[in-house]
């Protein structure tokens, strides 16, 4: 596995490398490829420093192609003796989902910063089957209404795309309307552009003054 340099006492550990999605507006999977995770004990001996950061492309799938998963990753990890605390990086919601439970558990643990990064990319379902993203708006409340309900103290981060070239208005809608309904604590925006190679650069795009409009529409509700 790869190793990071540290800065300062933070300590970054790749946990994986590649995905398992196939997103349409995505050319990670091109340059990354499928999913390749590192084995537990190599993971665990690179823990040390006082802030231990846990990164891939989706540590939310890690596992899933060596019998195992993040929960298992994070049980093991929280057992190593010492004064750390661990970030775990961003975990899209089809590979949450049927770990849900074991995950909010296993985040109660005092080693685990209480922060989450869960990308939902827009408020409509309609957009998020164009994207082939595979997990609905439904989906994603569920888990921030569970990680919220067991850790009232949680920091939820998401990722918001604005002007997917098949976005309607009230598709539009639908996002701002989830984003005032959920009040995340961090939402991280990006105006679509399209990618080399992917099925989203053959769409008909959207006109450029359009999504700087719906652009500046969220960025106003972020900072409300």
């Amino acid at each position: 596995m790869p190793y990071i340099p540290s800065k300062e006492d933070i300590t970054i550990i790749p946990i994986s490398e590649g995905c398992l999605g196939d997103c349409n507006y995505c050319s990670v999977k091109f340059a990354r490829g499928k999913l390749k995770s590192y084995k537990i004990e190599d993971i665990i001996k690179q823990i040390k420093g006082k802030k231990i950061l846990l990164t891939s492309q989706d540590t939310g799938c890690y596992g899933l192609d060596i019998n195992t998963n993040l929960v298992e990753l994070l049980k093991q990890v929280v057992k190593v003796k010492g004064n750390f605390q661990v970030r775990v990086g961003m975990m899209n919601p089809e590979h949450v989902l049927p770990i849900l439970k074991d995950l909010v558990e296993v985040y109660k643990d005092k080693k685990i910063f209480k922060f989450i990064h869960i990308p939902i990319q827009s408020g409509s379902n309609n957009v998020l089957k164009e994207m082939n993203r595979r997990y609905t708006v439904e989906d994603f409340i569920k888990i921030v209404k569970e990680f919220r309900k067991q850790i009232p103290e949680i920091h939820i981060s998401t990722d918001i795309i604005v002007g997917y070239p098949t976005e309607t208005e009230e598709d539009f809608k639908k996002t701002i309307n989830l984003l005032e309904k959920l009040k995340l604590e961090v939402i991280n925006l990006s105006r679509f552009a399209p990618r080399p190679k992917t099925a989203a650069l053959k769409l008909k795009q959207l006109p450029v003054e359009e999504i700087k409009r719906r652009s500046i529409i969220i960025s106003k509700i972020i900072k409300s």
